[in-house]
């Protein structure tokens, strides 16, 4: 806990929360990094006033964001309540056991880190997300499958699972974040995406039953469905924007982000 909280206490006093903000800046750049921010850039006051608040919480289409973080959030939860099974099944004791449940993390870091490059790279947000959640529920299902005994494919197959719920989380993040009209209204939504995760969490950990060891299916069968849930919202919403954009089509006006 001491580095995370050095580190927060470093950004309070230390990061600019605008360029404009930023008394190590000249003009030249504060006005460069305004333009390369764009739509991205708070013209309004750096407090959330009650009226944005109101109308971010009553934004219905904000709420398919949060119900697909909620989805996703599951197979989180619950991904280190059953991997230590697989690895004891594949020989591993004690804590070689728990060492082994890492190589998963280990994969889903680099692709993870890598859909966010692409992600912001591409400016797209919703396909990356439905592809990863489609892959976790694609993933979930084989091991509800799968003979409890099949600890090579159950184990490559967590590998996959675990790539796959964790790979669309930095894109849900940041999606919610940029189809609202301001940095404060988007800080707002970050908050509110986050907090619905929590029930989904929830959900993760009682899914997974002592009585359903070691193969689980009912918990995979439950995460199977979540991830699926997320990957149809996450396309739903991607068609939603596009239509919204074909709509906005030579208005001048900004493009939502798909």
């Amino acid at each position: 806990m001491t580095l995370p909280v050095a580190v927060g206490v470093f950004v309070f006093f230390f990061l600019p929360s605008y360029p404009q903000n930023a008394g190590w800046l000249t003009a030249e750049e504060k006005e460069f990094h305004l333009r390369q921010l764009g739509a991205n850039s708070s013209s309004r006051e750096d407090k959330l006033t009650w009226q944005e608040a109101k109308k971010t919480l009553c934004t219905g289409r904000l709420y398919l964001h949060y119900i697909t973080y909620f989805a996703n959030s599951a197979g989180v939860a619950s991904l280190s309540l059953f991997s230590p099974t697989i690895t004891a099944g594949l020989g591993y004791k004690d804590l070689q056991a728990q060492l082994f449940t890492v190589p998963p993390y280990a994969v889903a870091y680099v692709v993870t880190l890598g859909l966010a490059w692409l992600s912001d790279r591409l400016k797209v947000r919703g396909l990356i997300a439905s592809g990863s959640s489609a892959m976790a529920s694609i993933a979930f299902l084989v091991q509800a499958c799968l003979p409890a005994h099949a600890y090579t494919a159950r184990y490559i197959f967590l590998i996959i699972a675990t790539t796959g719920v964790f790979g669309g989380l930095p894109s849900l993040n940041a999606w919610v974040g940029d189809n609202v009209q301001s940095t404060t209204a988007s800080s707002l939504t970050t908050a509110l995406n986050i907090a619905f995760s929590g029930p989904g969490q929830i959900i993760g950990v009682w899914i997974y039953r002592a009585q359903d060891a070691p193969s689980y299916r009912l918990g995979h069968a439950v995460n199977a469905a979540m991830s699926f849930t997320a990957a149809v919202l996450a396309f739903v919403l991607t068609v939603y924007y596009r239509r919204l954009n074909q709509k906005m089509a030579g208005t001048g006006q900004t493009l939502w982000v798909v």
